[in-house]
């Protein structure tokens, strides 16, 4: 969506997406050549969509989501114009605080819908509403059919905060690289990181569980992946976190290796599993486990260190 468009020596237009098909939309983006750029804080009831080989950056910006008139938000805050395009976002801040619970609508932060790109440098807080509607909101999602063309994403350094479902969740014919971010989700979600591509990596990441979450919360699940994924140094529950799963290799389709991870709890005591090893084949070595119950469940590989508990 548009309005005011000029042309320049160079391309420069204004995309204003204001009370547009009933939306209310204070967002405006100052475009040149394939980049458009959040000029200031705004609000928005409706998803923004970036075009086909566009880059969203926000700038440092503030996007703040609210409910449309008489009605509740449903869907990604940002995401891809075209299927099976390249799309990048990044330097965005996105809260939506305060929506209501209407009727536990799914709704997402940045979400690439069967399309490639990056997504870097954002901040996504409160994926969530404001009553009991579990597993609702997702952080950043990127998924596709199985039978989709293949798409190859990035994400990195961003923070996703407090999600009422995952923080992170990828699914279908994708390769992806994950590395240097901060993910979180409350008590409502039940796993805070879904890696359900086909190829990838997941590495220099950090996972907070919530400390008073729903039973049965999971850090990390793995299953689909059609080649070698590395999972290298990330830290799971640094400051507080409880989960019953640290990191669960459900039916990983393919050997993963699981390297030099801090996989730690913060429950009542010992409890759980800190790394589910459901295959010989997977490679489990040079991990620090603390407060699990059961350290390693499944074949245990080597050098790997189970701390004392309590911290």
């Amino acid at each position: 969506m548009r309005h005011g468009l000029k042309l320049a020596a160079l391309l420069h237009f204004l995309f204003l997406i204001a009370n547009i098909g009933g939306a209310t939309t204070t967002c405006v983006f100052k475009t040149t050549a394939n980049t458009m750029t959040l000029a200031k804080d705004c609000t928005t009831d409706s998803t923004i969509q970036v075009p086909a080989g566009f880059t969203l950056n926000g700038a440092k910006h503030l996007i703040t989501v609210i409910d449309p008139l008489g009605g509740n938000f449903v869907g990604p805050v940002v995401t891809n114009q075209v299927l099976n395009s390249t799309i990048n976002v990044q330097n965005l801040i996105i809260d939506m605080p305060n929506l209501s619970t209407g009727n536990c609508a799914f709704i997402q932060g940045i979400a690439l819908n069967e399309a490639s790109g990056t997504i870097s440098g954002n901040t996504i807080l409160h994926v969530t509403q404001s009553g009991y509607c579990p597993e609702t909101g997702t952080g950043i999602l990127v998924g596709e059919a199985f039978d989709a063309p293949p798409q190859t994403v990035t994400i990195s350094n961003n923070s996703v905060l407090q999600a009422s479902g995952q923080a992170l969740s990828l699914s279908g014919p994708i390769t992806a690289t994950v590395t240097g971010n901060e993910f979180s989700i409350n008590n409502l979600g039940s796993q805070a990181v879904v890696f359900g591509a086909f190829h990838g990596s997941f590495s220099g990441n950090t996972i907070e569980t919530d400390p008073d979450g729903q039973f049965g919360q999971e850090a990390f699940v793995i299953f689909n992946n059609m080649s070698q994924v590395k999972i290298a140094s990330n830290t799971i529950n640094l400051i507080g976190g409880n989960a019953s799963y640290g990191i669960e290799l459900f039916i990983a389709a393919q050997p993963v290796v699981v390297s030099g991870n801090r996989v730690f709890n913060h429950g009542n005591g010992a409890n759980g599993v800190g790394i589910y090893n459901g295959s010989s084949a997977n490679t489990i070595t040079k991990n620090e486990i603390r407060c699990y119950q059961t350290p390693i469940a499944g074949p245990g590989g080597k050098g790997n260190v189970t701390l004392p508990c309590p911290f």
